[in-house]
């Protein structure tokens, strides 16, 4: 398989791990008892943070660095409105016995009602994401195979020197504040 095709695939994944984490708080907003490891709380931790901050940013070339940097902003966004969820369903009067059985503090009508909104908040921002995805895999597809391997060897040689720089470093001894080198 091709690198621009494995990016793209790369993609793709990246999208279905978005659409399912967006479907989890739909579960979660249901009444559906979930585990709170289920839905990343830390966007950094989520499947789609972990595409986004490992292999998508090593695509930031020409057209695709804006739609990059409107994507972070648009995951960090349904991130931001998700923190307010969270605690609705699982920081709410814990208990250790409840801790114990895997129990949700119960939620009033009044806080499901408030999650229901930040939900559709989240939905109209997840549109909005997904079409970006999809621009950014358009935008692979329309790169050339070459131009594309040009990117990704010149990025794969800035990661080589970086740690041919590094292990030369190993031997030299440092000293606080002030090395010895």
């Amino acid at each position: 398989m091709k690198t621009k095709e494995l990016y793209i695939k790369y993609t793709q994944q990246a999208r279905a791990e978005h659409v399912k984490w967006v479907n989890n708080i739909k579960l979660l907003i249901s009444g559906v008892n979930l585990d709170e490891k289920v839905i990343a709380l830390n966007p950094v931790e989520s499947s789609f943070g972990k595409w986004y901050y490992e292999k998508a940013i090593l695509l930031s070339f020409s057209n695709s660095q804006m739609v990059l940097f409107d994507i972070e902003k648009l995951f960090l966004s349904i991130h931001d409105v998700y923190i307010k969820i969270y605690p609705i369903y699982y920081e709410k009067n814990k208990s250790i016995i409840g801790s114990i059985f895997g129990k949700r503090a119960n939620v009033s009508a009044h806080e499901t009602i408030l999650a229901e909104q930040y939900y559709e908040e989240i939905v109209l921002i997840s549109d909005k994401l997904k079409n970006k995805i999809n621009l950014l895999e358009k935008i692979l597809h329309a790169t050339s195979d070459e131009r594309f391997e040009e990117f990704v060897s010149f990025e794969n040689e800035d990661a080589y020197k970086n740690m041919l720089t590094e292990s030369e470093d190993d031997g030299k001894y440092h000293y606080g504040a002030r090395c010895r080198s």
